[in-house]
């Protein structure tokens, strides 16, 4: 057990070491103002992620790795950059708020992105997560882990099947309603209450 734990601290040391060599590197030209914002959503026509932050970023780091490890490394990289109180846009994942997909650098315009191998090849530098962890390890758990990802994937396969087949029906059901609507009626009372609205705010 202690060899166990010394070994993760050893990994864990590592990861945090990619993470200052990364972070050390910025300088840092705007300071605080963390937001929180999504680039992807799951929707009733399938998961969908915005390259808004690609746009905008001057140079893209891709984080690889299966197993969740590239988001332990996302938590590596957000520690080190709040305790430099970088100003940045954080970006978690539509299912699990504690998983960071992107964070964007205000002012250096860096983006830092969880990728799989083929959105990774647009990016400028790949960070391989999966020299983190712990090849033995996972090779005596790996019966388990296979079969928590399939349990997984199957779930999300599920779910995204229920919320395509409820955004059909919504669609038809917005179909009956729209062709007995008087959009003209709506219209009018809309602008009659926006005209109170700034007649009393004048």
């Amino acid at each position: 057990e202690r060899e166990s734990t010394l070994h993760f601290h050893r990994r864990k040391e590592k990861a945090d070491a990619a993470a200052d060599r990364l972070t050390g590197s910025l300088r840092y030209t705007k300071k605080g103002g963390e937001k929180h914002r999504y680039i992807s959503a799951i929707a009733a026509d399938g998961e969908k992620t915005l390259d808004t932050l690609w746009k905008k970023a001057k140079k893209v780091y891709a984080v690889t790795g299966k197993h969740g490890i590239a988001y332990r490394f996302m938590a590596c990289l957000y520690e080190k950059l709040s305790a430099a109180d970088a100003s940045m846009t954080v970006c978690q994942t539509p299912l699990t708020c504690t998983h960071t997909e992107a964070i964007f650098i205000e002012g250096e315009d860096v983006l830092f992105a969880v990728c799989d191998e083929k959105t990774a090849e647009r990016a400028d530098k790949t960070v391989n997560g999966m020299r983190f962890l712990r090849k033995k390890r996972l090779a005596e758990k790996r019966t388990g882990v296979r079969y928590a990802e399939r349990c997984c994937e199957m779930l999300k396969t599920g779910a995204l099947t229920a919320l395509r087949e409820a955004g059909a029906l919504h669609a038809k059901t917005e179909k009956i309603y729209g062709a007995h609507i008087d959009f003209s009626r709506i219209d009018a009372i809309g602008g009659r209450i926006l005209s109170e609205i700034f007649e009393n705010n004048m």
